[in-house]
């Protein structure tokens, strides 16, 4: 069965009762903040699925999706910023449109799923510095996607690695400029606001607003 095939299945055989039930257990007295995905451990990697989307996270850092709610306009903007920038992202490798759902694969650089933001921040390892430095190599990104002239997307995701990390999760293109902004500034804030971190406020949005000027 191929990996499509496989997404395919895990979709149609989803259910709001097989969430709750995988929620309730896995999440007592922690309540996820998305109550829809399931997620298992498979020979290869790690799949997420839901009614909407399906997703195959294999251990050497690739990365296929089957899902609604997604455009050729997505995958085009994100081949063209691949292209043109030299901030690290996922590289685009193969794209099928099958009518409602959409098949994508991206691979992951140094073939490494990445450590993301979250598991930075559990570990106790995000302070200051290191939100800086996330923040001010997100520049470039921006002036890139912005010279692209195909909208923005939803403000990617930063992953850590064994070399430097890399951008991920670009999708939706479809946000102007003000909105773009409007949304990583409020995703910068909330991460502010939800924990105790050892940071001076002003000096983030001064690092934020300087993406922008």
């Amino acid at each position: 069965m191929s990996i499509c095939n496989l997404l395919e299945d895990t979709i149609s055989n989803w259910t709001r009762e097989k969430a709750d039930a995988f929620h309730n257990y896995a999440f007592v007295g922690h309540p996820s903040e998305d109550v829809t995905y399931i997620w298992e451990k498979l020979d290869n990697g790690w799949l997420l699925y839901r009614d909407i989307d399906a997703k195959l996270f294999t251990f050497d850092g690739a990365v296929h999706k089957l899902a609604k709610n997604t455009r050729d306009h997505d995958w085009e903007s994100h081949v063209a910023l691949f292209e043109s920038t030299s901030a690290p992202i996922e590289i685009p490798i193969e794209y099928k449109n099958l009518g409602e759902f959409k098949y994508s694969v991206v691979q992951r650089p140094n073939n490494e799923l990445g450590k993301p933001l979250s598991e930075t921040i559990i570990s106790g390892k995000l302070n200051e510095e290191y939100l800086t430095n996330v923040i001010d190599r997100h520049k470039q990104l921006f002036k890139d996607v912005s010279d692209l002239g195909k909208g923005f997307p939803v403000p990617p995701k930063w992953y850590d690695d064994s070399v430097l990390g890399f951008w991920a999760d670009f999708k939706y293109w479809k946000y102007t400029r003000d909105e773009y902004i409007t949304h990583y500034t409020m995703m910068i804030d909330k991460l502010i606001d939800n924990f105790n971190f050892d940071i001076n406020r002003d000096n983030i949005n001064k690092q934020v607003s300087s993406i922008w000027n």
